[in-house]
């Protein structure tokens, strides 16, 4: 079964692995199922949010404003599809959005305020788990991308020294 064809039961028992059908209920009446228009930005780097989100249909992605030699460009970190989720983060440490998060195309997402969010966290110990395991996935991500950029920026230095010995030798 496509993951488009998949009820939202479904859909957000493969997100939340070892959520009973009871527990997903629980998830969608506490849930606020919203649309949103294709280029739409769901939320925006450095805003403190208090919205945790679940892909329904459609998809997004996640950019982040990265300093470059250059100057900043946005910078995509990855994209979101049906069964995805965003927004922990900013509610659990109470800091600002790490990443800007836009629709790529026409999206159906449930938002969980942050005190709907607490309870389900709080009665559900498979989204707990869930979430834990997706943060984790995510810092290493963010480690890895740290040190790609820290090895671009030192490569692109080493060869501004060498082009300025050299200008200073001629």
């Amino acid at each position: 079964m496509a993951q488009e064809e998949l009820s939202t039961i479904e859909l957000l028992q493969r997100a939340f692995p070892g959520v009973s059908v009871d527990g997903v209920k629980d998830m969608i009446r506490a849930g606020k199922t919203k649309n949103f228009p294709a280029d739409h930005v769901v939320c925006r780097e450095g805003e403190i949010g208090s919205t945790f989100y679940i892909i329904l249909k459609g998809g997004a992605r996640v950019t982040k404003a990265m300093k470059t030699v250059g100057g900043e460009e946005d910078r995509l970190l990855t994209s979101l599809q049906p069964g995805d989720f965003f927004g922990e983060m900013a509610i659990i440490h109470g800091a600002p959005r790490a990443a800007t998060i836009t629709t790529t195309s026409t999206a159906e997402m449930m938002e969980f305020h942050q005190d709907a969010f607490a309870d389900l966290l709080e009665n559900s110990k498979s989204m707990s788990l869930a979430l834990g395991r997706e943060g984790s996935k995510r810092l290493r991500q963010n480690d890895e991308m740290a040190i790609r950029d820290l090895r671009k920026n030192a490569d692109e230095l080493a060869e501004a020294y060498h082009r300025l010995a050299n200008l200073e030798k001629a």
